[in-house]
């Protein structure tokens, strides 16, 4: 994205809010590799559209609207973080580790940035943009072509960031059965359910709660949710990030978790979940797959789960 698309976006942001004859709650900073998403001020999301480290987009330094950041630092700081899969996790991000053997996951293939489809644009509150993404195999092949639509925007006391997916099909595509398939989030170290940790790195507050009453990362692994809320304390305050899945989606969610602060919405595998044969999924040329997730980045009161089936149901009801 260039200077000179900087200052479009930025003249798109002003003439959707113009008509209200307010400030824009939204501001939106390029610098050339990453937009910094800034609501009321206040930086809640840096998206890596063309990152130079990894293979793939992602969003990371997602914070709550008073600025408290729920992702882990990317890259890993040492002597804070946990420095595990530090590429693979930047915050919030999706990739799949199988799409016809192409492993995007692991960084093995590419997920390359076609342009913005819409360049970030403020409507009643709402900050939108649209990017599209050619999906290469590792010999640099398009499998798949990607529209995504991104919406960030506040909800029930937290910041909600969206993702509408549509994978157009170029050749016939089979996904695989593993579980790192899908929409993923990793947590700051402090946010974590468990584990041992070195020296530096903060002790482990969190807890993990799903839709279905579920309250561990070992009895939740494996099964479908319509919202994860893996939360603890930052600063000696409620935090947490609530991971939600449409429900319209072609399939259910099964939740691949871990006590280290890993989420992975997967509606893909299911052997690899223990919950059945391997899975097939299959699209033919010309096909198209929509998955829709967000996450709701909260803090300063602990969400009880009537409010984030609530928050959930706001959700849903409001993407179409």
């Amino acid at each position: 994205m260039t200077r000179r698309l900087l200052r479009i976006a930025a003249a798109l942001l002003l003439t959707a809010e113009g008509a209200s004859c307010t400030e824009p709650l939204w501001k939106v900073d390029d610098n050339g590799t990453t937009l910094a998403l800034a609501l009321r001020g206040v930086v809640v999301a840096r998206y890596a559209y063309a990152d130079p480290t990894s293979t793939r987009p992602s969003f990371f330094d997602v914070a709550s609207p008073n600025g408290v950041r729920v992702t882990r630092a990317y890259p890993p700081q040492p002597g804070h973080d946990l420095e595990d899969h530090p590429l693979f996790h930047p915050g919030v991000w999706f990739a799949l580790g199988d799409l016809s053997g192409a492993d995007s996951w692991r960084l093995k293939a590419t997920v390359e940035n076609a342009g913005f489809g819409q360049l970030p644009v403020e409507e009643g509150g709402t900050l939108r943009f649209i990017v599209n993404h050619r999906w290469l195999d590792a010999e640099g092949r398009a499998l798949a072509t990607s529209e995504t639509t991104h919406t960030l925007r506040e909800l029930a006391g937290g910041m909600l960031l969206t993702y509408d997916l549509a994978l157009n099909a170029v050749e016939p595509l089979v996904f695989g059965d593993q579980e790192e398939m899908g929409f993923g989030v990793r947590l700051r170290a402090a946010l974590r359910e468990g584990g041992v940790a070195p020296a530096g790195v903060a002790e482990a507050t969190g807890e993990v709660l799903g839709s279905d009453g579920r309250r561990s990362s070992a009895t939740l692994w494996g099964q479908p949710a319509r919202w994860l809320d893996y939360r603890g304390e930052l600063d000696d305050q409620p935090a947490g990030l609530a991971l939600f899945c449409h429900p319209e989606n072609a399939r259910p969610s099964r939740m691949h978790v871990r006590n280290y602060g890993l989420v992975c919405a997967n509606s893909f595998a299911i052997a690899a979940f223990k919950a059945g044969p391997p899975n097939r999924l299959e699209l033919a040329a010309g096909e198209v797959l929509r998955l829709r997730y967000g996450v709701l980045a909260h803090s300063g009161a602990v969400l009880g789960d009537a409010e984030l089936e609530r928050a959930w149901r706001a959700y849903a009801d409001a993407t179409p």
